[in-house]
């Protein structure tokens, strides 16, 4: 009973990491990602997946024309 209550917890932590790594960009946004402090790639519309504490959404930009 007790080894069922602990793998009921690993699976609960292992989903909220995974749902909280799994991003949705908008329409007309993009976000720029950063790995350590550095650049690495602009994700444009769409759904995306980050690698958890490796990579950083630092700020998004509209990219609405007017």
């Amino acid at each position: 009973m007790l080894g069922l209550i602990i793998l009921g917890i690993i699976l609960l932590i292992l989903l909220i990491v995974i749902v909280s790594n799994v991003k949705v960009v908008p329409q007309a946004h993009a976000y720029v990602i950063e790995r350590l402090g550095i650049y690495l790639v602009t994700w444009s519309t769409g759904l995306h997946v980050k690698i958890p504490c490796k990579m950083h959404m630092r700020f998004f930009k509209n990219v609405n024309y007017k």
